[in-house]
C-alpha cells in the first residue's frame, strides 16, 4: 500500500484504526455517509483493494455493521490486535508452577496443615460436604471446577502428601466399595460448587 502516515507499516486484518471519513462500500448503499466533519469514525480493517484503500466495519471480520473503505492518507491511528493467547499461556504457566507450600507439619496431622500445604491447589477441607463417590472432605480448584482430592488427584504431588491425604481422609467402605473400578468424577463446578 502507499500513502497515508503509516507507510512503513503493514495493515492487518482485524486491527482497529481511527480515519477521517470513508466512502460507503457499493454493497451497502443505504448506508449513512461518513463525512470527515462528523468523525473521526472507528473500524476493524476487514479488506484490501487494488486500489489501495482499506475495508472497514465498526464490528470486525464477521460483524453486520456496514463496510465503509478508507483512503489510507485519511487513517489516523491503527490499535494493533490484543493477543489473547498470552493470557492462556500465563493461565498454563501459573498451574504449572503450583508448588506444595513448606509448612511445618503437626503431630498428630491435620486437615487445616495439609491444605495449607497444599494452597497453591486452592486445597479446602469441607467437613460437611462429604464427596458422594468416596467420602473424602478434602477438595481443590482448577479452572473453575471443584474436584475430591482423592477421585481426582491434584497433580504433581509428592509422594509425602499423597500419603497425608490417604491418612487424613481415608475412603469410607460405601466410597471405596462402590466407586471401585468406576472413572473418577468431577465433584462439581464453578459457582455452584460454593456453599451459600
Amino acid at each position: 500500500m502507499s500513502g497515508g502516515w503509516f507507510e512503513p507499516r503493514r495493515l492487518q486484518f482485524n486491527e482497529t484504526i481511527t480515519y477521517r471519513c470513508a466512502f460507503v462500500a457499493p454493497q451497502n448503499p443505504t448506508a449513512p455517509p461518513q463525512v470527515e466533519s462528523e468523525g473521526p469514525y472507528r473500524g476493524k480493517v476487514v479488506d484490501f483493494t487494488a486500489a489501495g484503500m482499506v475495508g472497514v466495519r465498526a464490528d470486525g471480520w464477521w460483524g453486520e455493521a456496514p463496510l465503509y473503505y478508507v483512503l489510507t492518507g485519511d487513517i489516523l491511528t491503527v490499535e494493533p490486535i490484543v493477543d489473547t493467547t498470552g493470557n492462556e499461556d500465563e493461565r498454563q504457566q501459573a498451574r504449572l508452577a503450583r508448588r506444595e507450600r513448606d509448612v511445618p507439619v503437626p503431630e498428630p496431622d491435620s486437615p487445616e496443615a495439609l491444605v495449607a500445604t497444599l494452597a497453591d491447589w486452592g486445597a479446602e477441607h469441607r467437613p460437611h460436604e462429604p464427596c458422594s463417590e468416596c467420602g473424602c472432605t478434602l477438595y481443590w480448584t482448577a479452572a473453575g471446577d471443584v474436584m475430591c482430592a482423592i477421585c481426582l488427584p491434584m497433580p504433581r504431588l509428592t509422594e509425602g502428601s499423597r500419603e497425608r491425604i490417604a491418612q487424613l481422609f481415608p475412603r469410607t467402605l460405601r466410597g471405596a466399595h462402590e466407586s471401585a473400578g468406576r472413572p473418577a468424577v468431577r465433584v462439581s463446578t464453578g459457582a455452584s460448587a460454593r456453599p451459600a
